[in-house]
């Protein structure tokens, strides 16, 4: 008996009929892909939520990100602060600045204390056994920047944690030689970032958000943010008393974008804070992708909440809650729920 075979029409009949069905099958792929990255992402968050509530359990206020040296040995950041009653920037006196050398204006950020409660501590003391905490940043000794002869300090800082890399983000995963601070050094960045509030960013420079954006005067180098979490907290360590707007509704920290903001070194002070300033989400990919150093040169504009999800970003409220926040939500409103005593009347209940 003689067998019949496929004709050439019915295999292409066949091969494009499976094109069709792959063609409607990958973008439900793709989508449950990043619904499971969304997950864990919104994980990542929750974990650190917790770790937060925990510490602020045990030393009775969040965890602080410590001042670095300024552009001299002399230069104190963080003697400042910013009074945004009367809208006017102070002077704390030298005292303080004295209090912080007696350890150093070390540079060590809020991630970085927060490690022995993200079950870390192994990590948190090979910094602390390679004297990270010691010494000023800029002199070659706090986190020991630019002491190469030191390998604990620079495996730390190079050490990324799944935890803190959003998988959606795939600039995040991995140590890179080009963040801010540690140029040409592997530094582990961070997906993740402290909420500063609402401050204006680099308020003197030709910034696409200004006061109509944002509060003014810049704090983020200064005392006195309205947020939770900035890189000079040390001196004004935020204790959930003070969060008069309620813990459910003050964003404590919110996810960013490596690649489109390379102040993201996940231990220091200068790389783990962002503002909600910016636009919910605002994500110049194509401005960025124009030239190699357009992220470095426009750093001010970047400082903001982003994410590679589509629709939305993820917060950890300062109550530990993980919240999705829409990348449409109305301006005022997000600023409002950056600010931890503005006296605002909004709420995501």
């Amino acid at each position: 008996m003689r067998r019949r075979g496929f004709t050439l029409i019915e295999l292409l009949v066949v091969i494009a009929i499976i094109g069709v069905l792959v063609a409607l099958l990958l973008p439900a792929v793709q989508a449950a892909r990043e619904a499971a990255r969304r997950i864990q992402c919104g994980n990542n968050l929750k974990n650190i939520g917790l770790g937060i509530q925990n510490y602020a359990s045990a030393k009775n206020y969040l965890p602080y990100s410590t001042p670095y040296a300024g552009s001299s040995a002399n230069d104190c950041e963080g003697n400042l602060v910013v009074n945004y009653d009367t809208t006017a920037v102070e002077y704390i006196g030298p005292g303080r600045c004295s209090e912080l050398d007696k350890t150093g204006r070390t540079g060590k950020g809020w991630i970085t204390e927060l490690l022995p409660y993200l079950e870390q501590q192994p990590l948190y003391e090979r910094f602390k056994s390679g004297l990270a905490f010691e010494g000023n940043f800029t002199l070659a000794k706090g986190m020991r920047r630019n002491d190469p002869a030191n390998p604990i300090v620079r495996e730390a800082i190079a050490t990324p944690l799944s935890l803190l890399a959003c998988p959606s983000d795939q600039s995040a995963g991995k140590p890179a030689q080009n963040l801010f601070w540690f140029i040409n050094i592997n530094a582990a960045p961070t997906s993740y970032k402290g909420v500063a509030g609402d401050t204006v960013v680099g308020e003197s420079l030709p910034v696409r958000f200004n006061a109509d954006w944002g509060s003014t005067p810049d704090c983020h180098d200064k005392t006195g943010c309205n947020g939770v979490i900035w890189r000079t907290t040390w001196f004004q360590k935020v204790q959930l008393k003070s969060i008069s707007d309620g813990t459910s509704n003050t964003l404590a920290v919110g996810e960013s974008i490596v690649e489109l903001d390379l102040h993201s070194v996940a231990y220091f002070s200068d790389g783990d804070w962002a503002s909600t300033n910016a636009q919910l989400n605002f994500s110049p990919d194509s401005e960025a992708q124009s030239s190699a150093t357009w992220a470095a040169d426009n750093w001010y504009d970047l400082r903001g909440f982003r994410s590679r999800h589509p629709g939305g970003v993820h917060f950890a409220m300062v109550d530990g809650s993980v919240q999705f926040l829409n990348a449409i939500i109305e301006h005022k409103t997000y600023r409002a729920l950056s600010t931890r005593a503005g006296g605002e009347v909004v709420s995501l209940q």
